[in-house]
């Protein structure tokens, strides 16, 4: 067996994600993307332990959020449907009644450690060519959770009157979709380097260590 592939723990983490995360915006099969999500997220949460990263592991901060006469129900739920997807061996007739809730809940619970993680073994979750800047998948969905609820048709007309401010001349999308999401985050995000100069990348990449998780982990429990 000599064609084999070296692969670190970060690395299985990060591309099982990646995978996840170009399917969830390809609006893919919803199973396979909780599957890889959760695979990412248990190597994650095991790497981060005892380390800086462990302060943005979710679990604990979404569980607190929920009363505590709820909580092992709510635990119970997560988990039946991570080992639905996993295992057949006890419940070979059982019928799933599956949640995209749970696996939004799943998908922000591993993006947000693992960039920290990224970051903190020198792993870019970005590339730059020719003065253009590409983020991974990855981080798309990072932002993602943080705009979703005002990437709507109210917020894309709010956008487009900023846009005239700034004079930025941006093609918006007529109907905001998570497909068409990370074209016009990456169409603002390469605008605002192309006026604001390269330091901007800096500033971006400086921003992954300093996230700001409480509107995130409020917003899963509306």
């Amino acid at each position: 067996m000599n064609n084999t592939e070296q692969i670190s723990k970060i690395d299985a983490a990060i591309r099982q994600l990646e995978t996840a995360a170009l399917l969830y915006f390809s609006d893919g099969d919803i199973c396979s993307i909780h599957t890889l999500a959760a695979a990412s997220l248990e190597i994650t949460s095991t790497l981060a332990k005892g380390t800086y990263t462990e302060q943005f592991l979710l679990q604990d901060k979404i569980y607190s959020k929920i009363p505590e006469h709820k909580r092992k129900e709510a635990h119970k739920i997560i988990q039946n449907q991570r080992n639905f997807l996993k295992h057949a061996d006890r419940d070979k007739e059982k019928i799933l009644d599956f949640s995209p809730d749970i696996t939004d809940i799943i998908l922000l619970s591993a993006v947000i450690p693992l960039q920290i993680l990224a970051c903190d073994n020198h792993i870019k979750i970005f590339h730059i060519e020719n003065n253009k800047i590409l983020f991974s998948s990855v981080q798309v969905l990072y932002f993602w959770f943080i705009f979703k609820d005002i990437y709507n048709e109210n917020g894309i007309a709010e956008l487009k009157e900023f846009l005239k401010e700034v004079k930025f001349d941006i093609e918006l999308p007529k109907t905001p979709t998570k497909k068409n999401f990370s074209l016009l985050f990456h169409s603002i995000i390469n605008k605002v380097i192309e006026q604001y100069g390269e330091e901007m990348i800096g500033v971006l990449e400086k921003s992954i260590k300093n996230l700001d998780i409480t509107k995130l982990t409020d917003q899963l429990n509306d």
